[in-house]
């Protein structure tokens, strides 16, 4: 029996395939299920390495005792929560990681900033992420398009 394939089911295999291909971390490098894995667009090496050249993290990874909510797993700086996740250096990959989890198809694109925070925090951390994640938002053209903004009844 032939099942129907609707545009959107094609447009998600296609987008899923196409990221698939570029995937370069591993499930159980962050806990993370094979589904989120498809999306992240950096490997850890590159996380490790970005973690080395910040203030930030430098900081942390000097004095990790004093610092309780983090710990280093296979040296990668990591916010302990109820699974850890890592700590995303400003910059780049910051940015990459809200394009991914707001933008793309695979991740629902365009969910609003309560989703898009729960997305993000579920895989990672770092000290201005809810601020950025609703600036990034705001700042979203085809959000501002699509979802006009509501003001209070008199």
């Amino acid at each position: 029996i032939a099942a129907v394939e609707t545009r959107a089911m094609k447009l998600r295999n296609k987008t899923l395939n196409d990221i698939s291909d570029t995937t370069k971390l591993t499930s159980d490098s962050l806990n993370t299920s094979i589904e989120e894995n498809r999306t992240t667009p950096f490997s850890i090496e590159e996380l490790i390495q970005a973690q080395q050249n910040d203030n930030y993290a430098k900081n942390i990874l000097n004095n990790i005792k004093k610092y309780k909510n983090y710990m280093i797993k296979d040296n990668l700086l990591m916010r302990r929560l109820n699974h850890p996740v890592p700590y995303v250096p400003q910059g780049d990959l910051r940015r990459t990681i809200l394009q991914i989890c707001h933008d793309t198809a695979a991740n629902g694109a365009h969910f609003g900033r309560d989703k898009t925070i729960h997305k993000i925090k579920q895989r990672y951390f770092w000290p201005s992420m809810y601020k950025d994640i609703n600036n990034y938002i705001k700042s979203c053209i085809t959000c501002a398009q699509y979802n006009p903004r509501r003001k209070k009844l008199l």
